[in-house]
């Protein structure tokens, strides 16, 4: 039977069985734009339910489609009938499961999934049925910045974008430009290999017995590295497109008097770190040093190159990603400056490289106002911005310090009025902590990622964040 997208079939005559999995063919709109499926079918007439005779007042079933044809040939759209009533429509045959029902029975709605019901026997009226099209933005080009939370909401980050890359990569919407610090810088690299996949395998990994080296979480995160970005996702992120933008970010620092950068400032660097989160006057902040952000960019062009705007390559990839997440102590030595870059600048003397997020998590004002990364800006400007914010509040820290907070910045304020800009964060307490090396709870909070991701791309919010 054909539903028409976005349509009601109103022949109260017409019923449908709807089991908990199988295919359907609709009616969308021109194949040439993409869409989202559904977003819920609500159902009335349900009998046999749950082995009793109770006809349903009201369900909602969460259903998940997955496109199998389209048909192109031998359609035509001055048919009569249904289908010769619908103009620039073709069928579209998808295969659905449903994988939660919400009911009411003697008027006491709850939720069940659709496995601990046995023998659903759904009965679908028709003009009770209707298939949301959504058409997105496909020309639109996207980006995506991914913030720093160390390991335990770097697991809950990783859960969330797993589900925008599948979802993304489907629709023709998946962002062009990446970027991120620390936990972000690592996170957006995974995404610049294309494929949802390299982020599971890494939280797959994190924490286990073969990614373990040792209780040192420096040697952990070094060794997570190179297994995640072994030969296949280095050629997803060097070679299958040379427009893919990924920044990540790091923070170079030097000594005001040019000393060695020694074990006393590892000490500072690591109370600047673990203070953040408290009241500025008890916040932990020396002005000993001359911090400068750096940015790594893959496929960089010769006239943007500079002391602070450096080319991500082949050679430095995994060391930079390291330096990202290094804060000082907690995780080790900082990086020289001759292991993230092969020609390092004469600035670089007596300094070292470490977490991004020291310098900058949120680019925006920093793109904005500083000469230094302007044309940096411009190269990787796009219509649409996603912030996948690891703060439960939203809000966008400019740094790791606290200081600053850029949800109320004008153009960031404007963005997200005028649905350019889509921010997401933790709508639930996060399980695993900064240094999480537990597998299991880091999966565990990986997956709590997942579900809220799933709700997140059915909500309106989102829909309309993707749509022309």
């Amino acid at each position: 039977m054909y539903f028409p997208a976005g349509f009601f079939l109103d022949d109260p005559e017409v019923e449908s069985d709807l089991t908990d999995c199988g295919e359907l063919i609709f009616m969308a709109p021109d194949k040439r734009v993409h869409f989202f499926c559904l977003l819920h079918i609500q159902v009335c007439g349900i009998k046999s339910c749950c082995g009793t005779n109770h006809r349903m007042f009201c369900s909602q079933l969460h259903v998940s489609f997955r496109i199998l044809e389209v048909f192109t040939h031998g359609y035509d759209s001055g048919d009569s009938g249904v289908l010769g009533s619908l103009q620039n429509l073709i069928p579209i045959r998808v295969e659905y499961r449903i994988t939660q029902m919400r009911m009411g029975i003697d008027d006491l709605p709850h939720e069940k999934r659709i496995s601990e019901v046995p023998n659903p026997g759904f009965r679908l009226l028709n003009s009770f049925f209707s298939l949301y099209t959504h058409r997105l933005n496909m020309d639109a080009k996207y980006s995506w910045i991914l913030d720093s939370g160390g390991a335990g909401r770097g697991a809950w980050q990783g859960g969330v974008i797993y589900e925008f890359m599948r979802r993304c990569r489907e629709n023709g919407t998946f962002p062009s430009v990446t970027m991120g610090a620390s936990a972000g810088g690592y996170a957006a690299a995974d995404v610049a290999t294309g494929t949802e996949q390299t982020v599971m395998k890494g939280w797959m990994h994190w924490g286990t017995e073969a990614g373990r080296a040792g209780n040192r979480f420096r040697a952990h995160l070094k060794n997570s590295i190179r297994y995640v970005m072994q030969e296949k996702e280095m050629s997803g992120v060097f070679h299958e497109n040379p427009d893919r933008k990924l920044l990540v970010f790091t923070t170079r620092v030097r000594r005001r008097d040019e000393k060695t950068f020694g074990a006393a400032d590892r000490l500072r660097y690591f109370l600047k770190s673990a203070t953040r989160k408290l009241p500025k006057s008890l916040k932990y902040l020396p002005n000993l040093y001359n911090e400068d952000p750096v940015i790594f960019a893959l496929n960089l062009p010769e006239e943007l190159r500079s002391e602070y705007i450096r080319p991500l390559t082949r050679s430095n990839y995994h060391s930079v990603i390291e330096a990202s997440c290094l804060v000082p102590l907690a995780m080790g030595s900082p990086l020289p400056p001759e292991t993230v870059d092969e020609e390092p600048h004469a600035g670089d003397h007596q300094s070292v490289f470490m977490d991004g997020s020291y310098a900058f998590k949120m680019p925006m004002r920093f793109f904005e106002q500083d000469p230094r990364f302007q044309s940096l800006a411009h190269w990787v400007a796009a219509d649409k911005t996603i912030i996948f914010c690891c703060d439960p509040k939203g809000l966008l820290w400019e740094t790791s310090s606290r200081l600053s907070c850029l949800n109320d910045f004008p153009s960031v304020a404007q963005a997200l009025e005028e649905n350019r800009l889509l921010v997401i964060s933790p709508d639930h307490k996060v399980e695993a902590g900064f240094l999480c090396l537990d597998n299991a709870i880091a999966m565990r909070t990986f997956r709590r990622g997942q579900e809220q991701a799933e709700r997140l791309l059915h909500s309106d919010k989102v829909r309309r964040f993707f749509e022309v």
